[in-house]
């Protein structure tokens, strides 16, 4: 029985030394396949990016070195997101298919005709990896395919980083600017001298008489123009509405703006982009608040003015 036991305890050890070996092989395998990327491509010589879903869809480009909506080189892109998205896309690894069939494509929603999203990637007019993105099967998960593959993966995206409308891919600080050295109001201008501003009132308000600035209000000004945004691409501008002109000058370059109101709509415009915005009715208000008398620590009495005027003339 001594001797019995003695076998029975040695071909134990080796099973149990047979399957922690296989178990390690197992891990081993299922490791390095989980370390492989599931398609290969340079994110810096992408050039456009193709974005669709069922109804609509969207380019982005880039051109002298920056992302544009294909629509207009006038429009940039975000250029953080894209090249966010590029980055998720290149670091995504594979793993156990969740499906291998074709027959799996439509209830995954990754099929070539029903999808969610289709991301097109091009260097130049070469297509360097197109992916169907589908049903989501938790959360900052997504079922996806690769085109011309059977196989269905899990990755670690979100569809609603993929919108396939221009606004989703518009860099909505395209039109702040962050340096102005002159800023021409209805009936003003700020002229910076070294770190000062410097404050003189223009037209019918020039002979009033003079103010001294209020510099806290004039930094809010200058804060609202670095800190401009636009909500998304306008249609159009209604012909009946009131306009706000301010003309900012940055370095050699100076840019004339109308921002306007139409009943609870507002809107902006650029002199040298043909696509209006529109905007908050808060960052409207910035601006729309903002004239020599606003400007001005104690505002300029100009009916005081006037009669004293009238006083003169009719004593002379």
């Amino acid at each position: 029985m001594t001797k019995m036991n003695t076998w029975l305890s040695i071909v134990l050890l080796v099973q149990l030394g047979l399957a922690v070996s296989l178990s390690g092989f197992l891990w081993t395998q299922e490791s390095n396949t989980a370390q492989q990327r599931l398609f290969e491509f340079d994110s810096a010589s992408i050039d456009k990016i193709d974005i669709a879903d069922q109804d609509d869809s969207v380019s982005v480009v880039k051109s002298s070195g920056d992302w544009h909506l294909s629509a207009s080189d006038e429009l940039q892109a975000n250029r953080s997101k894209v090249s966010g998205i590029l980055t998720k896309l290149a670091n995504i690894h594979s793993s156990w298919p969740v499906a291998t069939t074709s027959s799996s494509h439509n209830r995954f929603e990754v099929s070539d005709d029903n999808f969610q999203r289709r991301v097109s990637l091009y260097d130049g007019d070469e297509l360097k990896a197109e992916l169907f993105l589908g049903t989501s099967p938790g959360f900052r998960k997504v079922h996806m395919r690769l085109s011309g593959e059977e196989e269905i993966y899990t990755a670690d995206l979100n569809t609603y980083d993929f919108p396939a409308e221009a606004e989703g891919w518009l860099d909505r600080t395209l039109l702040a600017v962050d340096d102005a050295s002159e800023i021409q109001g209805p009936d003003f201008v700020l002229t910076k001298q070294d770190s000062d501003w410097q404050f003189a009132a223009k037209g019918p308000i020039k002979d009033a008489g003079s103010a001294e600035l209020d510099t806290e209000k004039a930094e809010q000004l200058v804060s609202a123009l670095s800190n401009l945004r636009v909500d998304k691409i306008a249609e159009s501008i209604p012909d009946k509405a009131e306009k706000l002109e301010f003309t900012v000058s940055s370095d050699d370059v100076s840019h004339t703006y109308h921002f306007i109101a139409s009943d609870d709509d507002y809107f902006v415009t650029r002199e040298d982009m043909k696509t209006p915005f529109t905007i908050s009715q808060y960052d409207y208000d910035k601006f729309a608040g903002m004239g020599y008398q606003d400007l001005a620590k104690q505002p300029i009495d100009e009916t005081t003015d006037s009669n004293e005027e009238k006083k003169e003339e009719n004593s002379d």
